[in-house]
């Protein structure tokens, strides 16, 4: 799982975060995943998967065996190192650093997810597609790709405070 970053009794002692994780195929991982399906009502009730995730990842480790990693947070960043590590951000973002994914949790809420990664160069839907629907009206569903996904970051500057690509900086 990659590394929540959360230090709150809900999420010890994994600090999973549910955007990113690897799961290998086997007969725990199948009973996990489906107690964690089943408790669909826990996560519609709390509104926070992760601490449903947490919960379980818990309970399957003491009772089943269930074998839990979390992953390094150099290797797999996120949202919280974005917010709080802006140095190591901005090694990324200058290509002294290369993660193996960037998930963009630890945000107030969508709207600021996609600011970061617009002003971090690392957005790349196009505005056309930009919801559900407009994919779906896609005509050539072969090219899906070409239609939404732009083969260069689309980089926009939002928030002065934050890390940002070369042409973002100074500009706020």
């Amino acid at each position: 799982f990659m590394n929540d970053g959360n230090n709150n009794w809900e999420y010890q002692p994994f600090q999973a975060n549910t955007g990113f994780y690897y799961i290998r195929h086997n007969d725990r991982t199948r009973y996990f995943l489906s107690s964690f399906v089943y408790s669909g009502d826990l996560v519609q009730t709390s509104g926070i998967d992760q601490i449903v995730m947490s919960a379980l990842l818990n309970e399957h480790s003491a009772r089943h065996g269930l074998k839990v990693k979390t992953l390094d947070w150099h290797d797999f960043p996120g949202g919280q190192q974005y917010l709080r590590k802006r140095e190591f951000s901005q090694e990324i973002l200058d290509g002294k650093r290369t993660p193996y994914i960037f998930h963009m949790h630890y945000t107030k809420n969508r709207v600021h997810k996609i600011d970061y990664f617009q002003q971090s160069g690392m957005w790349f839907l196009k505005d056309v597609c930009f919801d559900g629907e407009s994919m779906q009206k896609t005509e050539n569903r072969s090219n899906v790709i070409d239609t939404c996904c732009s083969s260069k970051p689309l980089i926009s500057c939002h928030h002065r405070n934050r890390p940002s690509v070369q042409q973002c900086r100074g500009k706020l």
